[in-house]
């Protein structure tokens, strides 16, 4: 079991740095993590919104591929007096994808 732990690390280490490489800047990936994609979104996003509206939303970064983050906003549920969820309606959260080789920013556009 613990072999099998350390094979599959040691192959998403491969996978991580394989999609590393493929940067052809001379210092690798530009954003090399979700870390500093969300760093790249949270400015944007101070950016074109007041800081009023930004604080109703959260803000989720992920990886898109191998080749870029997805960073968006989304209003978090809201949880009635028993713990059920109440639906949420509405938009107007920033979305983004954020190359991971060069930092470029592209499809920036307010959710629906």
């Amino acid at each position: 079991m613990l072999t099998r732990f350390f094979v599959v690390a040691l192959l998403a280490s491969f996978s991580v740095r394989a999609a590393a490489d493929q940067c052809q800047t001379s210092i690798g990936a530009i954003v090399p993590d979700a870390n500093t994609a969300r760093q790249i979104a949270v400015a944007v996003i101070a950016a074109h919104q007041k800081r009023e509206n930004s604080e109703k939303f959260e803000l989720e970064v992920e990886p898109d591929g191998d080749s870029s983050w997805l960073a968006y906003q989304y209003i978090p549920p809201v949880k009635g007096r028993n713990g059920e969820i109440i639906v949420t309606d509405g938009g107007g959260g920033l979305s983004m994808k954020i190359d991971r080789c060069t930092g470029a920013i592209s499809q920036v556009y307010y959710q629906k």
